[in-house]
């Protein structure tokens, strides 16, 4: 019986294109952009001249304000700026997470280079709850942006805690280790005055742990890294190197505590492959242990992880964060 599935000629033919010789009287207009052009725009929007040549749709136009705030904070014309980011916030819809988290971060740092302090920490620390729910990348993004601002206005508990935060989601950068080495002393130097002993070993341990962590993860790219960066991990190295030099803790301790991270940094890409394979990964260790004992925070397993090697580290104490309650 014929169902009728087979091909016809037609079926078979390739449609015919024309070649460039006839295309030549084929009509296309091209759009040119002049640069900035969005300035322009926004010109004619705030003139409400409808016979602009730039007609934007309305889900359009923050995007425009949001490039216009752009180069205006290329141009360290943070203030201009900041005014451009509150007007693509007013009109951005709720929905647009990953616009809005540029947007807050941008103005933030507008905040911060005009010396509007208060603001920029005050949309920092906002963000950073808000993103708190979504993914990790995102949580990433808005505690580097906080971790930044706390810096640059000395709030260097609050800087602990973000960075502490960093490098337990991200513990194979070593930015964020040297970055976390500097706040713990910065931290130390403004409460030496109410710190005793116990609190003082904790800052030569955590210090000491955070530099000889950032200077061998520099060490094991070196391999396989550019000249220009090589180069770069080189000059780091140096400098990183002088500061577990000038650390007080022994020599035995710095070498117990090179041996117990050295060997780990090394497999590092055998924690991603274990997931593959019948033990746990250390992540879903993690994850266990908060389920197990409910009273163990994430602070808690990230001390336990990288600070321990040391035999008088002593988990009980309250970290250094907590110092400026107790003034």
């Amino acid at each position: 019986m014929d169902l009728g599935l087979g091909f016809d000629d037609e079926d078979l033919q390739v449609p015919h294109r024309p070649s460039k010789k006839n295309c030549e009287g084929l009509c296309y207009t091209v759009k040119i952009y002049q640069p900035e052009w969005f300035e322009l725009a926004l010109a004619k929007i705030n003139e409400e001249n409808q016979q602009s040549t730039f007609k934007l749709e309305t889900d359009q136009v923050p995007h425009v304000y949001k490039m216009s705030g752009d180069i205006h904070y290329f141009k360290r014309n943070y203030k201009k700026a900041s005014e451009q980011y509150l007007t693509a916030l007013a009109l951005l819809p709720e929905n647009n997470v990953c616009v809005r988290q540029d947007l807050i971060e941008s103005l933030s740092r507008s905040y911060m280079y005009l010396g509007k302090m208060d603001e920029s920490y005050a949309l920092a620390k906002n963000l950073v709850e808000e993103m708190s729910t979504l993914d990790e990348a995102r949580q990433r993004q808005s505690l580097i942006l906080l971790s930044f601002i706390c810096s640059s206005s000395r709030k260097w508990a609050e800087c602990v805690d973000c960075l502490e935060k960093l490098c337990y989601l991200q513990p194979y950068y070593a930015h964020n280790w040297s970055q976390l080495g500097h706040s713990y002393e910065q931290l130390y130097n403004t409460e030496s005055n109410f710190c005793d002993e116990n609190v003082t070993l904790q800052c030569q341990i955590k210090t000491l742990t955070c530099y000889i962590r950032a200077k061998l993860l520099h060490q094991s790219v070196l391999g396989t890294a550019s000249s220009f960066i090589r180069n770069r991990n080189l000059g780091l190295i140096q400098q990183i190197q002088q500061k577990i030099d000038s650390n007080s803790l022994s020599q035995i301790y710095k070498n117990i505590a090179m041996e117990s991270m050295q060997g780990e940094i090394e497999n590092q890409s055998n924690e991603v492959s274990d997931s593959s394979n019948n033990s746990v990964s250390s992540e879903s260790q993690n994850i266990s242990s908060l389920h197990t004992n409910p009273k163990t925070t994430q602070q808690d397993l990230f001390f336990q992880k990288y600070f321990s090697w040391h035999p008088e580290f002593n988990m009980s104490k309250k970290s250094m964060s907590s110092i400026e309650d107790e003034k």
